[in-house]
């Protein structure tokens, strides 16, 4: 059937010299064919000049579907290109980011270093105050030991004084 189909539609190369309008008559005769593909291929039947290669209705669908696939491939191709961009987009952002934090973390370093310096600053100033205090404590006790000696010794000449004059006065009236 496949040869008759080819004859009838001027696949042989004894056919292919016969004259365009015996050619037209023979598809008009295979109008029946309305799917997609099989019409295509009788236009391009119809559209063929005298050494034009001749497409079987297998070869039209099977170009059919890969241009399908072609054109299916090229939407997933896009697909996937858009996809990169917005990828490379999210790691520009991304990259952005890092840079910021990279220089929040350079401050927030910086900062513990200074708190460091500053820690050590204060425990050396503390220690030379506690042990200015030290040296201070045996001379703040032999002062308090001699204002209470001095106060002790003021109290008795008081009381002494005191004495005295009771003493005087019992004297005197005797």
């Amino acid at each position: 059937t496949e040869q008759q189909r080819q004859q009838h539609l001027g696949g042989s190369s004894s056919s292919s010299s016969s004259s365009s309008s015996s050619q037209s008559q023979q598809i008009a005769s295979l109008d029946f064919l309305t799917s997609g593909a099989e019409r295509r291929a009788l236009d391009m039947l119809e559209a063929r000049r005298p050494g034009d290669l001749i497409v079987t209705l297998e070869q039209a669908a099977a170009i059919e579907a890969d241009s399908k696939f072609l054109d299916e491939r090229d939407e997933e191709i896009t697909r996937v290109a858009r996809a990169v961009d917005d990828i490379s987009h999210i790691f520009k952002e991304l990259a952005v980011l890092v840079i910021d934090q990279g220089t929040i973390l350079d401050r927030v370093d910086f900062n513990m270093e200074a708190v460091a310096e500053r820690t050590r600053h204060a425990t050396t100033q503390l220690l030379r105050a506690e042990a200015h205090d030290k040296d201070k404590r045996p001379l703040k006790t032999v002062l308090s030991l001699l204002l209470l000696v001095a106060l002790l010794a003021l109290i008795l000449f008081l009381k002494l004084e005191k004495n005295r004059r009771r003493e005087v006065g019992a004297r005197r009236r005797c």
